[in-house]
């Protein structure tokens, strides 16, 4: 953070301007017309030792100097702010000048306010002992020390009733938690029972009661349209066929219902040129150590029994990415962008070089795609 500072300086003028309105103006205005800050002038006033009577409620009259000295024993503060038409921290300041000293004095106490208090002192809140004896709660807990009288402390029977009274609403609760539970939502039972979502779940945990299980938001046909189309078309295009659903809550019905992997078409296309070329491989290689799946590892060995270890990877040109076709990426692209950047990272790191063919290379160049694998095995041959 920049600190706030003044520009100008303080010349001879500005102070002459100073040592004769300290008087008539208030620091604020006096601050405004010389162009510095409130701190800036009253520093500037202290150096000079220029004594002003009062920082904002200008000078104080005798009549306000005699109000003040013949009330300030009897009247509180906010009294004597109305009396003089001042402010708090002005008739404080006025009092340590004059070495006037306002002694907090408080009433005695008789003995029916004593009885009084050792009578309701454990029963009634001090709310309304606070009304009932005109006095302030500082003054009715000193006055309990002195009595030797104590509000915490409790008597066996109030105990025993209160410790009654828990067991009950427990036992309410637990047998409510049972019957409703499985049908009920728990913030509804949370805010009848003046709980918490996590108590409920963990006294139901406890019980070893469990909530029934939701009916699924799709249908047969939407899931024989899943099986057909999840991860061959656009996720736009998904959404569009099943209307009222989100990918996000799709992916989450995917994994329900185990989909066997299926080969993508830039996969298949990639294992006929690498057929055709006569590149030993393996397919959906785990890399080890790690939670990796690679789509291609190029077999060296067989080649030219080299130890070199390169994996091809194939990107879908919607998922992944692909900016020299796309000018803007969308969410979904842009977690994807994040997550290859790190799995590329991990995978470099364990020694293999990663080599990435993008689908547009691999459906529209394939002449290209041929080429470039012959020059890779050439390099590592």
């Amino acid at each position: 953070m920049t600190r706030s500072c003044d520009i100008s300086h303080w010349t001879d003028r500005k102070i002459r301007f100073l040592k004769d309105n300290v008087d008539f103006m208030t620091i604020t205005k006096m601050a405004e017309i010389l162009n510095f800050s409130r701190r800036s002038v009253a520093q500037k006033m202290r150096k000079l030792k220029i004594l002003k009577d009062s920082f904002d409620g200008g000078f104080w009259t005798e009549s306000e100097l005699e109000i003040l000295k013949n009330n300030y024993q009897s009247k509180d503060y906010e009294k004597l702010q109305k009396l003089l038409n001042r402010g708090r921290y002005e008739i404080i300041g006025k009092l340590r000048e004059l070495c006037l000293l306002k002694v907090h004095r408080t009433r005695p106490w008789d003995c029916s306010e004593d009885n009084f208090l050792k009578e309701h002192y454990y029963d009634m809140p001090m709310e309304t002992l606070c009304k009932r004896l005109n006095r302030g709660s500082g003054e009715i807990n000193r006055r309990l020390n002195t009595l030797n009288l104590k509000r915490n402390i409790r008597s066996k029977e109030s105990m025993k009733k209160f410790y009654e009274t828990i067991h009950k609403r427990n036992e309410e609760l637990e047998s409510f938690i049972k019957e409703n539970y499985s049908s009920m939502e728990t913030e509804l039972i949370a805010k009848k029972f003046n709980k918490t979502k996590g108590s409920i779940e963990h006294i139901a945990s406890r019980l070893g009661v469990k909530k029934l299980p939701k009916k699924s938001l799709y249908s047969k046909q939407d899931d024989e349209i899943i099986h057909k189309y999840y991860g061959k078309v656009s996720p736009e295009e998904l959404c569009k066929m099943l209307p009222g659903k989100n990918y996000v809550s799709i992916q989450n019905h995917v994994k329900t219902l185990n989909l066997p992997k299926k080969n993508s078409l830039i996969e298949i296309h990639m294992q006929f040129l690498l057929k055709i070329n006569n590149i030993p491989y393996i397919y959906q290689f785990k890399v080890p150590d790690t939670n990796y799946t690679v789509d291609f590892l190029i077999n060296t060995q067989q080649i030219n029994g080299s130890k070199e270890k390169i994996i091809i990877e194939t990107y879908g040109d919607y998922w992944h990415g692909n900016l020299t076709y796309r000018n803007k990426l969308n969410k979904i692209q842009k977690r994807q962008m994040k997550a290859d950047i790190k799995g590329n990272e991990i995978i470099g790191k364990k020694g293999y070089k990663l080599f990435i063919i993008w689908e547009y290379d691999i459906m529209h160049r394939p002449h290209f795609v041929n080429e470039y694998l012959k020059a890779l095995i050439k390099r590592f041959s």
